[in-house]
């Protein structure tokens, strides 16, 4: 006896394996992609709350002259409340100029640098 059908067909068995070639491509590529960093902003992935340890986001605004204001919030105020944690945002123009400064001081040790990052990644 055949079985009976139940739901006419909406694409052919063709279309619909065709589909799920591309869906296991694309999530193969996703999955290669995991952990990599394709932002241009160089504080991406960089900056985390002291209080519990969670990422700062970046936000992009515009201030009443349109000029554009690019700052750093944590990740907990956007997803929860402001009142969830103590961290205040960080804007790029103020912590630019402090990292250069702390580069610039680091020159001195600049050769053990390497190394001291090849062990911070082991870890």
């Amino acid at each position: 006896m055949k079985p009976e059908k139940i739901v006419s067909t909406i694409i052919s068995e063709e279309s619909w394996e065709a589909a799920n070639v591309v869906l296991r491509r694309r999530s193969e590529d996703v999955k290669n992609r995991q952990g990599v960093c394709n932002h241009a902003n160089l504080l991406t992935g960089k900056l985390f709350c002291t209080h519990c340890g969670v990422p700062y986001y970046q936000c992009e605004s515009k201030d009443k002259y349109a000029n554009k204001n690019s700052k750093r919030v944590f990740s907990g105020k956007i997803n929860n409340s402001k009142n969830s944690c103590a961290s205040f945002p960080i804007y790029e123009e103020e912590i630019k100029p402090l990292l250069f400064e702390v580069f610039r001081n680091t020159k001195d040790i600049l050769n053990a640098m390497p190394e001291e990052y090849a062990c911070m990644y082991k870890k």
